[in-house]
């Protein structure tokens, strides 16, 4: 069951166009080989055969890359430089969330940039904007965008540019951002052949009521149809997700509820379920891999993504969870559908059959001292892709379907679900997709790993099974075995989704590790607080208590430092900003 860490993880006029189809797909797979993420706030292109990386900006305050449909060209936003240069002057931002950015093209043929719009006419606080969204044709960009000076949050507006005439329009006036918590967070978009789709969040004027919309607005005029989607409340069963999907020639949107996926159609608002999850697909080629997006709970109303990838008649664990299906946390597919990707934190992890997943960190991510002005998301452009529906997907369960029970298990359980388990010192533990040991292996926890405790016990095989999580696994694990317990409880540390596994324990010294400073607030998370001081890199301080987590899944620690206590961040993602001195 334990086992030495040695290894980690596409008539004449017929003629014609197919003619002209093989050309255009040729060029786009011959210029999407190059993968492209964001890493240090730049963009970089990444040559996955050789393991090298090229830096392709130079600002540091990048987001995105979105790959246009055709493959040939990415959008990316870019925080203005007016609002940089009012940070590097000691001026307190006037809000937070969205930073005031400009949008810029990249043609991956020649490396040409462009910028499609600045903050020209935008007054002294600047154009807050969305990360823009292809048109199907890849001519066009939509975005939402707002001057907080000078409209309401009711009042914004959509934004299309179209890439041949050069000319940027106000698409939709009076855009609605929705309810807004602790900042000003620009609302994205999607476009589909059915038309440029949103979701609204608000509640009922002078009530607390919840809604939920799906807005369609036809690109030919402008016209908007707004359908109620429901939110129930309290049930917890309401849409977390959308895309648009291709299903029987038509296109249409796919709707994620808890663990299963409905079709809503966006020409009269009708809803039928889904017998399988939607695919991601290679848009240019056929065999390839298909990646699957599989509910998983955890128990406490929060459901994750586990991706699935299948190919060649066979289906395959990736070990990647995401919180959600979005822009931000889909994996995309390289040219030759062999291998997947998906952004790590500041850099890029793989995937292909055989062979598993590499990570490919790169570097210390953005601190919290920059965090806010750098837009978001952070994606990975390496091929174009498109969602498709299918009948014949599996969908692979957290739970088993029937647990044994005939097992003796002869160590007792310890662990209890919401309880922080810590992987004693040692070899690693094997993690699984299921409570047995015939259940296929996703990867290795390591010693000192902390995970949250979701399900369990389960006893199997002899060994006591729990379904555990941090931001980098989620799976099935045993507590121990032959009188030995692998796992134990941690009590000092708390998980946060979005932070990497804690290390830090009250009463000890901490520092903070290479690279820009860490501020330190006067509460938990970085909207709504105060900043009390600054730690260099290097700098020694004191932890005084338990960790907490903000909105944003971040893990923040009390602390004392120079004779100024507060809280700092431990970090994000994968990245640690502070560690143990």
């Amino acid at each position: 069951m334990r086992q030495i860490n040695l290894q980690r993880r596409f008539g004449m006029l017929t003629a014609i166009l197919i003619a002209i189809l093989v050309s255009m797909t040729s060029q786009a797979q011959s210029v999407n080989q190059q993968l492209i993420t964001v890493r240090n706030g730049d963009l970089w292109k990444f040559d996955i055969e050789n393991n090298t990386a090229t830096q392709l900006t130079q600002w540091g305050y990048n987001g995105g890359p979105i790959l246009s449909p055709d493959g040939l060209k990415i959008a990316y936003l870019s925080t203005a430089s007016e609002i940089i240069d009012m940070v590097n002057r000691g001026e307190q931002v006037p809000y937070a969330g969205t930073s005031p950015a400009n949008i810029w093209v990249m043609d991956l043929a020649t490396g040409a940039f462009k910028q499609i719009v600045n903050q020209t006419g935008s007054g002294t606080v600047g154009y807050l904007r969305s990360i823009p969204a292809w048109s199907p044709d890849s001519t066009k960009l939509v975005w939402s965008q707002l001057n907080p000076v000078n409209q309401g949050l009711d009042k914004a507006t959509l934004q299309i540019h179209d890439l041949n005439s050069g000319l940027t329009t106000t698409f939709a006036q009076d855009y609605h951002m929705g309810f807004q918590d602790g900042g000003i967070w620009m609302p994205p978009v999607t476009w589909g052949e059915g038309g440029i789709a949103r979701t609204l969040f608000t509640y009922q004027e002078g009530s607390r009521d919840p809604f939920l919309f799906m807005e369609i607005y036809d690109p030919r005029n402008g016209n908007l149809t707004r359908y109620d989607l429901g939110f129930d409340s309290v049930n917890n069963n309401y849409v977390r997700d959308y895309l648009w999907v291709t299903h029987q020639g038509r296109s249409m949107i796919a709707l994620g509820i808890q663990n299963y996926w409905e079709l809503f159609d966006p020409a009269n608002g009708a809803r039928t379920r889904l017998s399988a999850p939607p695919r991601l697909k290679n848009r240019f080629i056929s065999g390839g891999m298909e990646l699957i997006p599989v509910s998983i709970s955890d128990n406490n109303g929060g459901w994750s993504i586990q991706w699935q990838v299948a190919i060649n008649g066979a289906e395959y664990n990736t070990g990647y969870i995401s919180y959600g299906v979005g822009i931000e946390f889909t994996p995309t597919i390289s040219f030759d559908g062999s291998k997947i990707a998906w952004h790590n934190g500041d850099g890029i992890s793989t995937w292909q059959v055989g062979t598993g997943q590499t990570g490919r960190s790169a570097g210390a991510n953005d601190n919290l001292v920059t965090s806010h002005l750098i837009p978001q998301p952070r994606t990975v452009a390496w091929s174009p892709t498109e969602w498709v529906t299918s009948s014949t997907a599996v969908v692979v369960q957290p739970t088993p379907t029937s647990p044994p029970t005939t097992n003796i298990c002869n160590l007792s359980p310890r662990l209890v679900v919401g309880q922080n388990a810590v992987v004693n010192p040692g070899p690693s533990n094997r993690l699984r997709v299921g409570a047995t040991l015939n259940s296929a292996v996703i990867t290795n926890i390591n010693a000192g790993e902390v995970l949250y405790v979701e399900q369990g016990p389960i006893c199997a095989n002899g060994y006591y099974w729990y379904f555990v999580r941090n931001s980098r696994v989620a799976g099935w694990t045993a507590e121990g075995g032959n009188g030995q317990y692998w796992l134990s409880v941690d009590v000092n540390s708390v998980y946060c989704f979005n932070s990497p596994p804690a290390r830090l324990a009250p009463n000890t010294l901490a520092k903070v590790l290479p690279g820009v400073p860490n501020n330190i607030r006067s509460n938990v998370g970085s909207n709504g607080t105060q900043v009390l001081g600054v730690m260099p890199a290097g700098a020694t301080f004191t932890i005084t208590g338990t960790g907490q987590c903000d909105s944003q899944g971040l893990r923040w620690y009390p602390i004392t430092y120079n004779g100024v206590s507060g809280w700092t961040a431990e970090g994000q993602g994968s990245e640690y900003w502070i560690g143990p001195a």
